[in-house]
């Protein structure tokens, strides 16, 4: 079934030097005839290589800025990851929103989507002042798409970066207690959040923390079938070593791992493993021992020092059990 896009991608494919007019005049009429899309065809008649086309698909979309979504009329673009775009949009009565919009590329997996939808209702369900608030669910197209409360101040990045790096103990445990006590809202609902980084940590006008972008969160007992169609799933540098070996069953304390990491990011102005790519980086975390916060920064409390050391044990028996138990222990 060729679309609008489609046109516009073989027109990009010609721009770049990769097609020639013929060829795209001709792949667009097979696509209409078969009723096919032409990234397909592109690619099974072996005319491009699917990465070829995945990254015409990217940079289309990075080009591409719908005028609305749904019943949103969109702004500009305010950010861009792995999984989707976010855009800000302007509602009918003239509230602002954000919408995160998933790129083609993974809206190609319907079992993506579906579970994406599927979930969207249920975090729709959540009302909590640290979770972003979760107002509808639709699909744009072929892609699908939430729409989310706006928060304009910034993340916990940004804040850490904004004070020289890193921030003190007492602002940086407040953020993670605040994260935890969302966290307890999601695990109530069966969701895990997947993709706990300082850079998901949003901060309102009066300082309080929100845990947002929730592109990779799925119930506790559905399977990953992100992982099987061979999607990235996660930041390597926060995740559990379950999650880095890609075991399929998680929990909570998989995430609890993540806001340890995002402690220790946040206090210390490092990343807890660096490496030259996500798979040399995911290596680290199975392979070597969660680093002491204290050897960085000396002056960091043995408060402080044991939460991030009990959230980041290597065996999730030896973490906190739950999202409260590491809430209490950061607000004593």
């Amino acid at each position: 079934m060729a679309e609008p896009r489609d046109r516009q991608l073989l027109n990009l494919g010609i721009a770049r030097g990769l097609l020639d007019r013929v060829t795209a005049d001709r792949l667009y009429q097979e696509a209409l005839l078969e009723d096919r899309r032409v990234t397909d065809l592109l690619i099974d008649r072996g005319v491009l290589s699917r990465t070829v086309v995945d990254g015409l698909v990217t940079n289309l979309g990075r080009n591409d800025v719908p005028h609305t979504i749904g019943d949103l009329r969109v702004l500009r673009q305010i950010g861009r990851g792995g999984m989707a775009t976010v855009y800000l949009a302007q509602a009918a009565g003239g509230s602002d929103v954000a919408i995160k919009l998933m790129h083609p590329t993974i809206a190609a997996h319907p079992d993506a989507v579906s579970r994406f939808l599927r979930e969207a209702k249920v975090l729709a369900s959540i009302t909590h002042p640290h979770v972003i608030r979760v107002h509808a669910s639709g699909r744009h197209g072929d892609q699908p798409y939430l729409v989310l409360e706006l928060v304009s101040s910034g993340d916990a990045s940004q804040l850490a970066r904004a004070n020289g790096g890193a921030l003190d103990e007492l602002r940086a445990t407040s953020l993670i207690a605040d994260a935890c006590a969302g966290l307890a809202a999601l695990h109530a609902a069966k969701l895990l959040h997947r993709d706990i980084k300082p850079s998901n940590l949003l901060i309102t006008h009066d300082g309080r923390a929100k845990l947002g972008d929730f592109g990779l969160a799925r119930t506790q007992n559905d399977s990953d079938r992100l992982t099987t169609t061979g999607l990235t799933v996660g930041t390597p540098t926060y995740m559990s070593p379950e999650q880095a070996a890609g075991e399929r069953t998680l929990d909570v304390r998989s995430d609890l791992y993540a806001l340890g990491a995002t402690l220790f990011a946040l206090v210390t102005g490092q990343s807890p493993y660096a490496g030259k790519n996500p798979v040399a980086i995911a290596a680290k975390v199975l392979s070597e021992p969660f680093p002491d916060p204290g050897l960085i920064r000396s002056s960091l409390s043995p408060k402080v020092c044991g939460i991030i050391r009990r959230a980041t044990a290597r065996r999730a028996a030896d973490r906190y059990a739950t999202p409260a138990e590491m809430e209490a222990a950061l607000r004593a």
